[in-house]
C-alpha cells in the first residue's frame, strides 16, 4: 500500500489553515521545519509515522482521519463496516460539538425506529 501524498498533504493544509496556523506556526509547534511541513503539504515528501503522528497531535486531530482515504489500495473498503466507522467518524471531527449532538440524536432516532 501507498500513501496519496497528494491528498495527505491537502489534508494537513486543510486542517492547518481550518485553525489559523501559518506553515510557519505548524511547524514551530511539530518541532519540524517549515520547509518541510510544506513538501508535505505540496506531496513532495512522504512523512513517518512520528512525523504524522506529531502533525496530527499539533492540529489536534487523529492520525486515523488525516489518513483516511490517503492510503491507495481497493483492500480499504473491502470491509464496509470498518469503511463506514471511519467516513462517520472523520465527517463528525469537523463538525461542531452542536452539530456532532444533532447527529447523535439523529442516530438514536434511527436506532429507536428501527427497534419498533
Amino acid at each position: 500500500m501507498e500513501i496519496n501524498k497528494m491528498l495527505l498533504g491537502q489534508r494537513i493544509r486543510e486542517q492547518r489553515i481550518k485553525r489559523g496556523l501559518t506553515i510557519e506556526k505548524l511547524a514551530e509547534k511539530c518541532n519540524r521545519s517549515e520547509s518541510f511541513i510544506g513538501n508535505i503539504e505540496r506531496g513532495d515528501d512522504t512523512p513517518s509515522l512520528a512525523t504524522l503522528l506529531s502533525i496530527a497531535d499539533c492540529l489536534s486531530i487523529s492520525l486515523e482521519y488525516l489518513l483516511q482515504d490517503t492510503l491507495n489500495s481497493s483492500e480499504i473498503k473491502t470491509d464496509s463496516s470498518n469503511y463506514y466507522q471511519r467516513e462517520i467518524s472523520g465527517e463528525l471531527q469537523k463538525m461542531t460539538m452542536e452539530e456532532q449532538k444533532t447527529i447523535y440524536n439523529i442516530i438514536n432516532s434511527v436506532k429507536n425506529y428501527h427497534a419498533e
